[in-house]
């Protein structure tokens, strides 16, 4: 649910950030970076992949809220860290700064290297692309 309003903001907010150049200028100056740095990673993605992806590489303005607060602080970081690149490039370079699954601390490591593995062969999709990749690599895997 949380998604879905980060989408909708971002769709609304984008035309009051056009005409700022700078976020330090916007009226929420943190929500306007984390904004720009999920359209800037899925600038050439085709519209049909726009929501999933942005879904995937948009960080929350606050990684408290998230299930997972340190994969969200994780992607805050990568983000930062591909700040000069866009599109494809910055997408695999989010990725590779993120980091991968414990699988010594999981109850079943097998299933969670195999997991793991089944999502990095399917990082360039998105949506429901990726997550039926996913689920065929790893009942193959078995």
């Amino acid at each position: 649910m949380h998604r879905i309003w980060l989408i909708l903001v971002l769709l609304l907010s984008a035309p009051l950030m056009a005409g700022v150049a700078d976020c330090s200028q916007s009226q929420a100056p943190k929500r306007c970076e984390v904004l720009r740095a999920g359209q800037a990673t899925c600038q050439d993605v085709a519209p049909a992949q726009m929501k999933a992806c942005l879904e995937d590489f948009t960080p929350d303005t606050s990684c408290r809220r998230q299930r997972d607060v340190a994969r969200c602080e994780a992607l805050r970081t990568a983000q930062s860290a591909c700040n000069t690149l866009s599109g494809a490039a910055r997408r695999l370079c989010v990725q590779q700064q993120l980091p991968l699954a414990d699988c010594a601390q999981a109850k079943d490591a097998a299933r969670c290297q195999r997991l793991a593995e089944a999502e990095a062969a399917c990082a360039g999709l998105f949506g429901a692309e990726q997550r039926q990749c996913v689920a065929r690599r790893f009942a193959l895997s078995k």
